[in-house]
């Protein structure tokens, strides 16, 4: 997968193309950070070589203004949810299901990708890189929302080596425990 952003007045947008093996396509997804944008696919030609020519569409937006994503420029986010450790598969459920979606919401509106995530001492921890924190904790709480799963989460971003919570309150420490 090459991604790459650029930014024109104060909109940040972004580019990326992934190749499916299964399929043999191409796939080319750009957009505004925060907004689904807009995808399309192509077949692999035979004797073409994926990495070369996923670079040679990544050169043509390069005269866009386009530069390629650097990894620092993301930030984290964690969805924190408490479990007492009753109904484990339960609880393994709703994590899988909660990364799903925020590499669903998160990869569709370019605003960054589930990490994984941790079970463990009375908590479940789910964790986001994001491009644009406030974009994507709005988009966070809509879809955990839409799924019936924002109930009883903690939502946090990291600010100064310290997790703030975003929701349900706003402003306080939140402990990873």
């Amino acid at each position: 997968m090459i991604k790459m952003l650029k930014k024109q007045n104060d909109t940040l947008h972004y580019w990326e193309v992934w190749y499916d093996e299964d399929e043999k396509t191409f796939t080319v997804h750009y957009g505004q950070v925060g907004e689904r944008g807009e995808h399309f696919t192509e077949k692999k030609k035979r004797n073409v070589d994926v990495e070369a020519h996923m670079e040679k569409l990544a050169r043509q937006q390069t005269q866009s203004g386009y530069e390629l994503l650097d990894e620092d420029l993301f930030k984290p986010i964690v969805i924190q949810y408490t479990v007492d450790g009753s109904d484990i598969d339960a609880d393994l459920d709703k994590q899988d299901e909660v990364e799903s979606l925020m590499n669903e919401c998160l990869g569709w509106t370019g605003n960054g990708y589930c990490d994984g995530s941790d079970y463990g001492s009375g908590t479940m921890n789910i964790f986001s890189f994001t491009l644009d924190q406030e974009l994507a904790l709005r988009t966070i709480r809509a879809e955990l929302e839409e799924h019936d799963l924002l109930e009883g989460s903690i939502i946090a971003y990291l600010e100064n080596d310290q997790y703030i919570s975003a929701y349900p309150t706003r402003g306080e420490a939140v402990q990873l425990i």
